[in-house]
């Protein structure tokens, strides 16, 4: 009996284990610039029909999604994070927040006392943002973010719950230290794009093994016109993205818990290019021009939050890195309560609060007086 128990576990752990031909993909996926599985059955080579099975078979059998990493930044907009701390807190209807605050992405509350929100904000507007410490909210600008694209070797062990070795030492460090380098145009800097491309980019995000022609019908019925020849513009919109990342829908082996450390670093590109190889790592924020840095991470159900926090600071102040200061925010905490809220809207709709943006105000506290006046928050 103990023995076939042994051999079903044995073969439990299989399933769960990427073989060759899905560590390859996963690995070339991380860096190829290609959209669409037409496209990408070309580059890598593969059957077409297997790569587009691949996206929707990873989040089945894995419980990981792949999704092409948009370069926000070359879209103009930068990442704004505003904690807003030293208040009282409230359940409230943060979908209704979402709707009602321009360039927000997400709300999450963490009671008792503090409530973060990130934006992406046009560039020509981030003269507005303040970003020094205020009384109600610190607040964190960042020029790019990049996505999680963990080592194969080391997500194998996060699939099969060896979390523990992913926190020793010598692996977080290894890995953050690793001069992975990368070219700044890679990620910043404006580059032309018109509504199609912001139109393919969303087709994707919610279906990325969709073929060009799965593309093209999902713009058309969006955009609401015909196109003859479409795969230029598949292409064209190419430029926007930097790989794929992975992100983590599900997992028994981690909390449902980001951790985000805000640091200063000498190469803060390179630093994030190294440390969204492992697999705890969500996104890395940076500002070249201020060395400025934001590393959120998922902490491991079963290993001391000290512990982990502990691997990864130590390995980036070895590295010169100076930690100035940490935030934690929840996603999905209850079912039952509404802790976490996320805007949907598609990326040829972003600009839709422009106009409604009173020029010299500041975001952060047009995004607090809304959720003042929501109730979520108690400030006096």
């Amino acid at each position: 009996m103990l023995g076939g128990l042994a051999y079903f576990m044995s073969n439990l752990d299989a399933l769960k284990r990427l073989d060759k031909s899905e560590a390859t993909l996963i690995n070339t996926l991380y860096y190829l610039n290609v959209l669409s599985s037409s496209r990408l059955s070309r580059s890598i080579p593969m059957p077409q029909e297997r790569v587009a099975y691949f996206f929707e078979y990873a989040v089945d059998r894995f419980g990981f999604s792949l999704k092409p990493d948009v370069m926000y930044s070359k879209l103009g907009l930068i990442g704004v994070i505003a904690v807003y701390r030293r208040m009282k807190v409230r359940e409230c209807n943060l979908d209704e927040a979402v709707f009602r605050i321009p360039y927000i992405r997400a709300l999450s509350m963490v009671p008792p006392s503090i409530l973060i929100a990130s934006f992406l904000i046009p560039r020509d507007l981030a003269s507005y943002v303040k970003p020094e410490p205020s009384p109600t909210a610190d607040v964190y600008i960042s020029e790019y973010t990049i996505r999680s694209k963990p080592r194969i070797d080391l997500l194998d062990k996060f699939l099969l719950g060896h979390v523990e070795d992913l926190v020793e030492p010598k692996v977080v460090e290894d890995l953050v230290s690793a001069k992975r380098f990368i070219r700044e145009e890679d990620v910043v800097g404006r580059a032309r794009f018109d509504k199609i491309d912001l139109a393919v980019l969303h087709a994707l995000s919610v279906s990325p093994g969709l073929s060009i022609r799965g593309i093209k019908k999902a713009v058309e019925e969006r955009l609401g016109r015909k196109f003859i020849r479409f795969e230029s513009h598949v292409e064209h919109a190419e430029k926007l993205i930097y790989g794929y990342r992975l992100a983590v829908l599900r997992s028994k082996y981690v909390q449902q818990v980001i951790k985000c450390l805000y640091l200063k670093a000498h190469e803060p590109l390179n630093l994030c290019n190294s440390v969204i190889r492992h697999p705890l790592a969500v996104n890395c924020s940076g500002s070249s021009s201020t060395g400025e840095v934001i590393l959120c991470i998922m902490l491991p159900a079963k290993i001391g939050v000290l512990t982990t926090l502990e691997a990864f600071i130590n390995a980036l102040t070895s590295l010169g890195c100076e930690i100035i200061d940490s935030f934690e925010y929840a996603f999905d905490l209850l079912p039952t309560r509404s802790h976490f809220a996320a805007a949907a809207v598609p990326l040829t709709e972003w600009a839709r609060g422009y106009s409604d943006w009173l020029k010299g105000v500041d975001p952060v506290s047009y995004a607090f007086n809304v959720l003042k006046s929501l109730n979520c928050v108690e400030y006096s």
